[in-house]
Formats: C-alpha cells, structure tokens, sequence
C-alpha cells in the first residue's frame, strides 16, 4: 500500500473514531436549558480546522505508529469516562447548571476533563501524523476552546454545594493530564 492509500485509510478511520466521540458526547451528556457562548465553542471550530487540515497533508508514515497509538488510546480514555459517568448528570460543554456532586472515579481520580483530554489527543495525532501549519492552528484552537470550558466548568463548583469537596478535588488532580 502507498502512502497515499495509507494516508487515505488513516483519515477514514480518524474521522470515524472522532465521529463516534462527537455522537457519543451528545448521547452522553444531558442537555440544560441555559448555556453561555464563550471560548469554549472553539473547540468545535478547533476539530474541523484539523480534519479539513489533514486533508492538505502528505501522511508522515515515522508518525503513523504513535498516532494511531494515541487515537486508540483516546477512543480508550473517552469509553472510561463515559462508562464512569454513566446514570451520572453531566451537562453539556457550556452550560450553567449549579454541579452537585464531584465525580471522583475512573479516568476522574487523575484528571477533571478525561473527555476533553480524549478529544485533544485524537486532534493531536492527527496534528502529529498530518502536519502541517492548519492541523496544528486547529489543534491551537480546540486546545484554547477545551481550555476554556474547563476553566468554566471548573468556576461553576465555586459557588455550588460541594465547593470545597471540589477545591480538594483541584489540588490532587491536573486539568488534562495527571499530575506529578
């Protein structure tokens, strides 16, 4: 198989995997009435910049190993934290609900966004096997939307029920990545 058919092949399987998460995330999560318009909308714009980019860039084939290690284990990640959070009240990116408990179990022990960290690795195997300056500007772009809603879920527990269970919480986990 050449490179372009490598090429050709890997997307497809990238674009089902990313596909898979998006239709899972809207299955998972329960939508509230309210929700804000902020940066953290970027993170959609973010996805398709990087797989419109993708399609202007030859397969780096030293990268393919890796890359197609980090959307399995994205895939892994996002399966983990949903079956955590099952019959659990998570909202959507955005929203304003009050939370009123702290999900602590699973991929949640380590880390506060194990779906947004699934959603940004996936975009950075793309970013690493298909690079070029428009995966890695809408990797940019999804990083600064993930960013973003987490920073405002995260504001969400201050004034809520479980603030200081959550304040807890924050200091023995890493936003995206485990603390060391």
């Amino acid at each position: 198989m050449d490179s372009f058919a490598l090429g050709n092949s890997i997307r497809g399987v990238i674009v089902a995997v990313v596909s898979l998460q998006l239709i899972a995330a809207v299955l998972t999560f329960t939508p509230v009435p309210n929700r804000r318009v902020g940066l953290g909308s970027l993170s959609l714009i973010g996805y398709l910049i990087v797989l419109v980019g993708s399609r202007s860039a030859q397969l780096l084939l030293p990268a393919v190993v890796p890359g197609i290690a980090a959307v399995a284990g994205s895939l892994a990640l996002f399966i983990w934290a949903r079956i955590t959070i099952h019959g659990k009240f998570f909202s959507y990116i955005n929203s304003t609900d009050v939370p009123q408990f702290v999900c602590s179990g699973g991929p949640y022990r380590w880390i506060r966004h194990p779906f947004y960290t699934s959603y940004l690795l996936s975009l950075l195997a793309v970013t690493v096997m298909f690079p070029n300056p428009i995966t890695a500007a809408g990797l940019v772009v999804a990083f600064v939307g993930f960013n973003a809603a987490a920073a405002f879920e995260e504001s969400k527990f201050e004034g809520s029920p479980v603030a200081a269970e959550y304040a807890a919480y924050l200091q023995r986990t890493g936003r995206f990545f485990p603390r060391m």
